[in-house]
């Protein structure tokens, strides 16, 4: 990939990098000495709790090219490492994207990893990303308005309640507007779903069985049909009572974490609760339809996301018993679901019950 950027100093240029968002990738490497001699670099990307990051960007400069665009751009495989091989012996310098992981130049000056590459050897190289892109409001930021947020999400979640889904469990609806088949799409599959809580927060994180996309550009076209939502929606039955909450589902409070790639309101997360009673029409199901101060932490480019809810209207509790519905669904634009996975335990789901699975919040606990 060819780019063209500014000749500047490289602090002024990662600045530009960082904050233009126009950057494209660079492969000229004509500066290099041509001495035949060759070694290879393999490096491995770790997120801040040491699990693998597939489709990692990373950069890679001649050491004598640091001060430009990078002389490679490649992404990790599903094991998180990429090999660039058939490199010059010398001295290169290695780093995350500037782009899509920090907010400043100096930033990315700091993490970035000087090293040699030697001749006939492989050298090895770990990153780790710093932090998680986190949504708040549907406004994009790489640091959360309340520090600590990823870190407290970690320790609810760790000392939660995880739930191992079937894969490869899609089902078909036989609803008009939706897909008469199955598209297995991997990040639409879900396969584990954690849930915890403090004293402020209600945490839900859903793991798949692929990757988002990291960009509007990268969703999946299948027989012609584009991709375009994705919506990861959790009910929970607050008093484990079928009868009460809205008819639809029977359970008061719906959480929903998404992205949208054909609208200006690409990020969606928040929770409704307070149920009416009333199934038609659907903005008239809550009494509460929206609340702010919520957050959704990674999704794009990762194998999962983490929603943050504010307790505030929610009657939830440490202790609590509740039962939980999930559905993963995503829209493409010959279907209003294109794929479509729930949380069940059956070999052979069914699309208008699924699986209330039963959990005591706060309780650390595996469920299959």
């Amino acid at each position: 990939m060819k780019g063209k950027l500014f000749s500047l100093s490289f602090t002024v240029l990662l600045l530009a990098i960082v904050f233009s968002g126009c950057y494209e990738g660079n492969n000229n490497t004509s500066n290099i000495e041509s001495n035949t001699q060759y070694g290879a670099l393999e490096v491995y990307v770790i997120d801040r709790t040491s699990n693998i990051v597939s489709n990692a960007e990373v950069w890679l400069w001649t050491e004598e090219n640091f001060s430009g665009n990078p002389d490679w751009i490649e992404y990790t495989n599903t094991s998180g490492k990429i090999l660039f091989s058939d490199l010059y012996a010398g001295a290169y310098v290695v780093s995350l994207s500037v782009m899509k992981y920090f907010d400043t130049a100096e930033e990315a000056i700091a993490q970035a990893i000087h090293t040699t590459i030697k001749v006939n050897e492989t050298t090895f190289i770990t990153l780790q990303i710093p932090t998680q892109t986190i949504f708040e409001d549907n406004k994009t930021s790489k640091r959360p308005s309340l520090p600590g947020l990823y870190e407290r999400a970690l320790t609810a979640l760790s000392n939660g309640t995880k739930i191992i889904d079937k894969l490869d469990d899609f089902i078909i609806t036989g609803h008009e507007e939706n897909n008469p088949g199955i598209y297995p799409i991997g990040f639409a599959d879900l396969k584990e779903l954690d849930i915890g809580l403090d004293s402020t927060y209600l945490y839900i994180r859903y793991w798949f069985n692929g990757t988002w996309p990291d960009n509007d550009s990268n969703w999946p076209k299948i027989n012609g049909d584009e991709i375009h939502d994705i919506a990861c929606n959790t009910f929970i039955d607050t008093d484990n009572n079928p009868s009460t909450g809205y008819k639809a589902d029977g359970t008061e409070e719906l959480f929903t974490l998404g992205y949208k790639t054909n609208t200006d309101y690409h990020f969606v997360h928040g929770y409704k609760c307070d149920p009416t009673g009333i199934d038609y029409p659907e903005e008239e199901r809550y009494y509460v339809n929206e609340v702010n101060g919520t957050y959704m932490i990674a999704g794009l480019g990762y194998d999962y996301v983490i929603g943050v809810f504010p307790l505030l209207n929610l009657s939830l509790s440490v202790g609590q018993t509740v039962g939980i519905v999930t559905s993963i669904e995503t829209v493409s634009y010959f279907y209003v679901h294109s794929t479509f996975d729930i949380l069940s335990f059956d070999d052979n789901p069914s699309f208008e019950l699924g699986d209330s699975v039963e959990i005591i919040l706060g309780e650390n606990r595996t469920i299959s």
